[in-house]
């Protein structure tokens, strides 16, 4: 068989045999509710009001209207109940892919067998089983799918100089854009490629540079793909409320050196591997030593200095600038979100690196002439197999949110916020003492943690420990007085325990929360008739039904309160 027909069907049974087994897989409570299951918009399938919003929406503190729109197809074309369907695409765009990078290198190289091979560590490497498993990560298959299509539309309009092909790459680009801002580099990675292989912009080799016209085409090309992402770069600031850009600089700086040094470890040995790693400046981090800082920047430096002195072949130049270049939106020098790094962010630039290996070794081969090639065969198939394997383990990690916290437990250090989940998932299952030592670890890492105190003392309330209940939402309030849900807990927690007048004043400042909640003002009349207030009552009452006329519960509640009024109290109108 043909090696360009044998290695698609290769990677394509690849992908199967490491992320099959995720077809089984339920949702995760890490930011999966966020995107789909607790999202009504999403489970409603395709809609109007659901085609307005994702256009419109900062939800998940992003703007990624292609995203939300494929989970929306997904929802109505599978169901929102089953996550089985969501999963399925996750799939069959990572698979999708592993071809068109392996097509891609093809076209621009030649090279069939080293395509494979680059494409193979793309397809199974264990860093990328987050942006495949993880469903709340449709961004990355996607949008990795639009920035392959674009750059191979990009090189048809190189080599062919065809007008469609320019507006098909730029289209492509700007549709992957609104799948996941982060490929804002992708204009400048195709200059990359016009220094190799292309050599549009100077041949590697012989260092001659092409006609003076044919260099400025290559470079003005870039203008209209670079004026998409500064607009991408803008939606993206708008739509972030970016508490974690506040870290000093010295600290962002600091750990953007470390964070690509350990890229590159992980690159060799992705083990231990964590959904959430803390920020060495935030809850749960491990402060940065100075020699650590050093010896990122000396790693940086002489992988730097290297591929420079070897820029005359090309490709390490080109793959170790890809590597650095693609992961600046992510790499926290404008810090969002809470984390040091992530292996989600390693889907794009770790190509670079990859190719690097790759075709270093191919090098290593030809000059060590036939006898280097069975053996080099043999540790090719050996470096794929251990990635399916580790892929296959990893992948495991994803089937329910019990397996992945507890994974990132054991993975120090551990975030907060992993913890907490960890004690969501025990508490969903029954396992209280568990669920409240989870949230207690969380709690030793992060005090000021407002959701663990909540769900610890829904914990506590469960195992009949009210006094410790109360305690709990009380220090939850304290460290968030607009926590609404800690409020509604700690004023039934009250009328449970017999103090109705307590009861009721959280109740009310509840409402004071949300006033435009008709269940809050429907739970507060309840709260004021059993009180025997039953005027006040009818007002809240009222005041539900004028938010939410349709409340049955509200509707029976009044009728109840005004019978039990002197007979002059009419009835609303």
């Amino acid at each position: 068989m043909k090696p360009s027909l044998l290695i698609p069907i290769l990677l394509i049974l690849a992908v199967a045999a490491a992320y099959g087994q995720t077809l089984g897989f339920g949702f995760v409570n890490f930011d999966d509710p966020l995107y789909v299951s607790a999202n009504p918009l999403v489970q409603k399938g395709l809609s109007d009001e659901g085609l307005r919003w994702v256009f419109t929406t900062h939800h998940a503190q992003n703007y990624h209207p292609l995203t939300w729109l494929s989970l929306m197809f997904d929802a109505q074309l599978f169901g929102a109940e089953s996550a089985r369907g969501f999963h399925l695409t996750n799939l069959l765009l990572h698979a999708l892919n592993a071809l068109l990078l392996f097509w891609l290198l093809r076209a621009l190289t030649g090279a069939t067998w080293r395509s494979g091979l680059v494409a193979g560590f793309f397809a199974l490497h264990p860093l990328h089983v987050e942006s495949v498993a993880w469903i709340a990560e449709r961004r990355d298959v996607l949008s990795q799918a639009f920035a392959l299509a674009a750059t191979l539309a990009w090189l048809r309009w190189a080599r062919g100089g065809r007008v469609r092909h320019y507006a098909l790459a730029l289209t492509l680009l700007a549709l992957g854009l609104m799948a996941k801002q982060m490929l804002v580099t992708l204009p400048l990675l195709w200059l990359l490629l016009d220094y190799w292989p292309l050599g549009r912009l100077c041949d590697a080799a012989t260092k001659r540079l092409p006609q003076g016209v044919a260099r400025r085409q290559a470079l003005l090309e870039k203008l209209p793909a670079l004026a998409l992402s500064v607009a991408a770069i803008a939606l993206t600031l708008a739509a972030q409320t970016r508490r974690a850009a506040l870290l000093p600089l010295d600290d962002r700086l600091a750990n953007a050196a470390v964070a690509y040094a350990r890229y590159l470890g992980k690159l060799v040995w992705p083990h231990p591997l964590s959904a959430l790693y803390p920020h060495p400046a935030m809850a749960g981090g491990e402060p940065l030593a100075a020699w650590q800082v050093a010896a990122a920047l000396a790693l940086i430096a002489l992988f730097t200095a290297a591929a420079f002195r070897l820029r005359r072949l090309g490709w390490p130049l080109v793959g170790w600038l890809w590597f650095l270049g693609a992961m600046v939106p992510v790499i926290g020098v404008v810090q969002v979100g809470e984390q040091a790094l992530a292996d989600r962010y390693a889907y794009l630039p770790f190509i670079g690196l990859y190719l690097i290996v790759v075709w270093g070794a191919g090098a290593l081969v030809e000059r060590g002439g036939k006898r280097w090639r069975e053996p080099a065969a043999v540790l090719a198939v050996l470096a794929l197999g251990a990635c399916l394997l580790g892929a296959r383990a990893r992948a495991g990690v994803w089937r329910d949110s019990l397996a992945l916290g507890e994974s990132a437990a054991a993975a120090p250090p551990v975030h907060p916020k992993m913890l907490y989940n960890l004690g969501l998932a025990y508490a969903d299952r029954g396992r209280l003492p568990e669920a409240v030592a989870r949230f207690e670890a969380a709690l030793a890492i992060e005090p000021d943690y407002a959701k663990a105190l909540n769900n610890l003392g829904l914990a506590r309330e469960r195992l009949g420990e009210l006094p410790a209940a109360r305690a709990a939402f009380e220090r939850a309030i304290a460290k968030d007085p607009e926590f609404l849900l800690a409020r509604v807990n700690l004023s039934r927690l009250l009328a449970k325990s017999g103090d109705l007048a307590g009861a009721i004043e959280e109740r009310r400042r509840a409402v004071a929360l949300a006033p435009d909640d008709a269940a809050s003002r429907n739970n507060l009349g309840a709260l004021l008739a059993q009180a025997g207030r039953l005027q006040e009552a009818v007002t809240q009452f009222h005041a539900a039904l004028a938010i939410e006329p349709g409340d049955a519960e509200a509707r029976r509640n009044l009728e109840m309160a005004l019978r039990l009024l002197e007979p002059r109290v009419a009835p609303a109108p």
